[in-house]
C-alpha cells in the first residue's frame, strides 16, 4: 500500500501494532505546516513552542509515541 507516510506510521504502531509493518523508504517526502491568519497572536507562540519541543527532546517523544519508533 502507498500513502501518506505519517498515517501508516500511525497505523502500523497503533491499531496495526503485530500486523502491520512499514517497509522500504520513503520516496516522496513531504512536510506538513501550519497557517495562521495575517498578523495573528498565534504564529509566535506555536513557533516558540514547536522550537522548544525540538530543543528539549519533547517532539521526538511524541513522534515516538504516536508514530513507533522509526
Amino acid at each position: 500500500m502507498v500513502f501518506d507516510a505519517p498515517v501508516l506510521r500511525f497505523m502500523a504502531a497503533r491499531t496495526g501494532a503485530g500486523e502491520v509493518r512499514i517497509i522500504g523508504p520513503m520516496f516522496n517526502p513531504a512536510h506538513y505546516g501550519f497557517a495562521f491568519r495575517k498578523g495573528s497572536s498565534l504564529r509566535k507562540r506555536v513557533d516558540s513552542t514547536l522550537l522548544l519541543l525540538r530543543q528539549d527532546g519533547g517532539y521526538d517523544q511524541l513522534n515516538e509515541e504516536y508514530f513507533g519508533k522509526k
